[in-house]
C-alpha cells in the first residue's frame, strides 16, 4: 500500500498505530512510503519510531523514491544518491526501525517524458537497466527491491522484455488503474502469459477508488491469482483514499 510521508503526522507513534490497526483489520502487510523529492524525511526524528510501530503491528515499510528521468544514464547518479542515503539510513538504525525494502516509481512512459504515448519498446529497455543498476546497489545490504510499472502497457511488450524486467527488478507492481476487475485480472494475466517468475515476484496495484466493491478488491484479485506462479498479492493506492472508503 502506497502513502506519502504526511501520514506519520506530528505524533508518529501514534500514526503508526492508527495505521496498524487498520492494516490488520484490513490484511494489509506492507506500506511504500514515499520519501518526497529529497528525501527529507530520512532525517525525521520520529521515522524509526514509525517504523518500528508499524513492524509491530505487523506491517514492513518500504522507502519509496522514483524520478522518470533517472532512466537516463547520464541521470542516474541521482538515483544512486538517494539509495545511498537510504542504506545509510538503514545501517544507522536499530532492529526493527529500518526499511525492508527499496520501492522505486519510475514513470518513464508518461505525458512529458521522452517516450510518451510509445509503446514499451521506446521505454521499457532503458526502465529494465535502472532496475538492474537499482538492485546491483542493494547486494548484501539486506534489502529487496520493488517497482512500479504500468502493467497496461507492460502487457504489449514481447515475452523476451517481460521476463527481462522482472528479472532485473525481482518484483513488480503492475499498476493497472481506471479499469473495471475483469480487466485488471486479464491485463496482469497478459503480463504473466508466458514468463517464468523463478524467484521474483508479481503484484496486482489497484486504486480502490475506481471500483464499486473497493473493500473487496485486493481480496477478489488475491483469490482469482491464487494459483498464479510469483503471484505476491494485491496493492493499493493509497492509504488515504482507502481508509476513507473503507474506514
Amino acid at each position: 500500500m502506497y502513502q506519502a510521508a504526511a501520514v506519520m503526522g506530528e505524533d508518529p507513534v501514534a500514526a503508526a498505530a492508527q495505521v496498524g490497526d487498520w492494516a490488520s483489520r484490513r490484511n494489509v502487510t506492507e506500506l511504500y512510503l514515499a520519501l518526497g523529492p529529497t528525501g527529507a524525511l530520512l532525517d525525521d526524528p520520529g521515522l524509526p519510531a514509525f517504523i518500528a510501530g508499524l513492524g509491530a503491528a505487523g506491517v514492513s515499510t518500504e522507502a519509496l523514491i522514483g524520478d522518470a528521468t533517472w532512466t537516463d544514464p547520464a541521470r542516474r547518479e541521482r538515483m544512486r544518491e538517494r539509495i545511498q542515503a537510504i542504506l545509510d539510513y538503514n545501517a544507522a538504525q536499530g532492529d526493527g526501525e529500518r526499511f525492508v525494502g527499496l520501492h522505486l516509481d519510475i514513470e518513464n512512459w508518461i505525458t512529458g517524458t521522452p517516450c510518451a504515448n510509445q509503446p514499451p519498446s521506446c521505454w521499457l529497455p532503458d526502465l529494465t537497466d535502472t532496475y538492474r543498476d537499482a538492485l546491483a546497489m542493494l547486494d548484501g545490504s539486506g534489502m529487496a527491491l520493488a517497482a512500479d510499472i504500468n502493467g497496461t502497457k507492460l502487457r504489449s511488450a514481447d515475452l523476451d522484455s517481460r521476463q527481462a524486467v522482472l528479472d532485473a527488478a525481482g518484483r513488480l507492481l503492475l499498476m493497472i488503474y481506471m479499469q473495471p476487475l475483469d480487466r485488471v485480472e486479464r491485463f496482469a494475466t497478459e503480463c504473466l502469459d508466458g514468463v517464468d517468475p523463478g524467484s521474483n515476484e508479481v503484484m496486482a496495484a489497484v486504486r480502490p477508488v475506481d471500483f464499486d466493491s473497493p473493500c473487496d478488491v485486493l481480496s477478489t484479485l488475491d483469490d482469482y491469482f491464487a494459483e498464479t506462479s510469483g503471484y505476491a498479492g494485491a496493492s493499493a493506492f493509497n492509504y488515504a483514499e482507502y481508509l476513507a472508503l473503507c474506514p
